[in-house]
């Protein structure tokens, strides 16, 4: 159990800890044994110490003694939770103080370390707290990136996404420059807006029937016309988005302009026609 607490020491470094206990003499003996884990450790020796703290700083562990400043330490976690209620709690608390056990029950708190502490219950409570404090870190950063992967793909790519019925829910920026229509203008209508008319219906048929009928990504080359008239040219991939039963609940298409690659086309073509000449 110790091996593992050493294998997350890196973890526990960066937990910054409120220790909230109105009992000085325990307060000794309980930090030399919280030091071992913790670097970043603030003691309160009342309720309303801990709430100025609370004010000024951010914590992610909170460890109070259920019966801090006359049996305070409820409500404070209420109000606590009622501000974070994501902060990692753990009770200190003595066997035979069944009432404030079972009271403290109902806020959910993440655990719970016994007096006198016995350091393998207690190395148990904190392996759970540090396990939390990953998994809350590891989501954090996930989210992170996800968004920056969503900005640097939201900024070099145009991107739609429709309902099941193929009306248009959002549109990037890239979107609405291309096409020349404002958000206003695309959003809860349909794709058929910017339809070129000589366009087959078997094409769009055969595009929903992937996407929709057999739930495949579909790949092709779209013909569209913007606004003020423009024609251009799309490569474009639309894949359909599942809900963890397997249904669709919507499509998103990504877009890249082919337009420059045919004008630079023609540039060339035209520029060997006058060498020709």
């Amino acid at each position: 159990m110790f091996s593992k607490i050493i294998e997350t020491s890196y973890q526990l470094k960066k937990i910054k800890v409120l220790y909230i206990d109105s009992d000085d003499n325990y307060i000794e003996s309980a930090l030399e044994i919280l030091k071992n884990y913790f670097e970043n450790i603030v003691v309160s020796t009342s309720s309303a110490d801990a709430s100025l703290n609370l004010e000024k700083s951010h914590f992610d562990f909170i460890l109070i003694d259920i019966n801090i400043s006359n049996n305070e330490g409820i409500e404070l976690v209420k109000k606590i939770k009622e501000k974070n209620e994501d902060v990692l709690i753990v009770f200190f608390s003595e066997f035979d103080n069944h009432e404030y056990l079972l009271e403290s029950m109902k806020l959910e708190v993440d655990g719970y370390i016994f007096k006198p502490i016995d350091l393998v219950q207690f190395n148990s409570v904190i392996e759970k707290i540090t396990d939390k404090f990953n998994c809350k870190s590891q989501l954090s950063n996930n989210i992170n990136f996800l968004n920056q992967y969503v900005d640097i793909v939201d900024n070099s790519t145009i991107i739609s996404k429709t309902d099941i019925d193929g009306n248009i829910t959002y549109v990037n920026d890239k979107f609405c420059n291309i096409t020349g229509y404002n958000r206003a203008e695309l959003i809860g209508k349909s794709h058929n807006i910017l339809k070129y008319k000589d366009n087959p219906d078997e094409f769009y048929k055969d595009m929903w029937r992937t996407i929709k009928v057999e739930k495949k990504e579909w790949h092709g080359i779209i013909k569209n016309v913007s606004k003020t008239g423009k024609i251009y040219y799309m490569k474009a991939t639309i894949k359909p988005l599942f809900d963890i039963d397997g249904n669709i609940v919507e499509f998103i298409a990504f877009r890249d302009s082919l337009n420059l690659i045919l004008d630079d086309k023609k540039h060339l073509l035209n520029k060997i026609e006058l060498n020709k000449l």
